[in-house]
């Protein structure tokens, strides 16, 4: 069955994307130096303004898994795991719920979403945390991918065949490919969107992908497709002062260089999409991540094996 199911997998992938795009080597800049020095003191000046108790950025926000996940994945001490009420069972935010049974919304119409998983699984896969991986996917195989409540909002709750796809490889590559589940063969479609959200979750969502995918597929079909490096282009033109989607493009051309002179300009707009509680600590969060993966990318040399 999983080869059948490996077949099928590489057909969707050759009708979807007519080849495959790996990282390319970032072109020298010499204001790495400079950016460096701007995102540690950054992080400090963002690190002291986290909210004391958990270490999230907005700790009372109903989207405050995946602002935590980013903030976590860009070096900041965010106590990530109050997310985790019990063991896979995720929530927006720290105890108590943006959901509850007696009450019903009380902040959100759910408990969970398929965009505060993903910030989630940004946090868990920047420290290669397999165990909060496996309980998140026992979690989703015991409850049939129905992540919360309540399950008349199915389209919020339900954890999309593409993040199960993730969470699948993320775990086959930290297993040193012996933890083989038939769902990491499930693979992402990226199709044109129009919000400002969505772009900014494609982004999260491209980039992480290529970044599991370049470890755990052991066939020709790692980094991106097709697809996704046009959707990463439609990101560039759809918002072209954004420092995030020039970084995520920059992963795959080697060209930071817009994404530098905005990440060093304190002026730079801040996306509109970094919006609710604590926004001007968000904004910084924001930054941070961006840095974050420039900054990777130019040492992504002395970090191989």
């Amino acid at each position: 069955m999983e080869k059948l199911i490996l077949a099928l997998s590489i057909l969707f992938l050759a009708a979807c994307a007519k080849s495959n795009h790996d990282t390319v080597e970032p072109a020298e800049d010499a204001r790495i130096e400079a950016l460096e020095a701007r995102y540690e003191s950054l992080k400090s000046e963002t690190a002291a303004a986290l909210d004391p108790a958990t270490g999230w950025p907005a700790p009372d926000d109903c989207d405050g898994l995946l602002w935590a996940g980013k903030a976590f994945a860009a070096g900041l001490p965010v106590q990530i795991d109050l997310a985790e009420y019990s063991p896979g069972e995720l929530h927006r935010r720290p105890a108590p719920s943006c959901w509850d049974e007696k009450d019903g919304d009380v902040g959100s119409k759910s408990t969970i979403s398929n965009d505060m998983i993903l910030g989630w699984l940004w946090a868990k896969w920047s420290v290669k945390d397999l165990d909060a991986l496996k309980r998140l996917a026992k979690y989703g195989e015991e409850h049939n991918w129905i992540m919360g409540s309540p399950t008349s909002m199915l389209s919020r709750v339900y954890l999309k065949p593409n993040q199960q796809g993730l969470l699948g490889r993320m775990i086959y590559a930290l297993s040193n490919h012996e933890d083989s589940r038939s769902y990491r063969h499930f693979f992402e479609s990226y199709p044109a969107v129009s919000e400002d959200y969505e772009r900014h979750l494609q982004a999260l969502g491209i980039v992480l992908q290529g970044d599991v995918d370049m470890e755990a597929l052991e066939i020709e079909l790692v980094g991106i497709s097709d697809q996704m490096l046009d959707r990463l282009n439609d990101l560039v033109e759809a918002e072209p002062q954004n420092p995030l989607f020039h970084a995520a493009l920059g992963l795959y051309t080697g060209d930071f260089d817009q994404a530098f002179t905005l990440l060093l300009d304190d002026a730079s707009p801040v996306p509109t999409y970094v919006r609710g509680h604590n926004v001007e600590v968000l904004a910084k969060v924001e930054k941070l991540f961006a840095m974050m993966l420039v900054i990777k990318a130019h040492h992504a040399e002395e970090a191989a094996p």
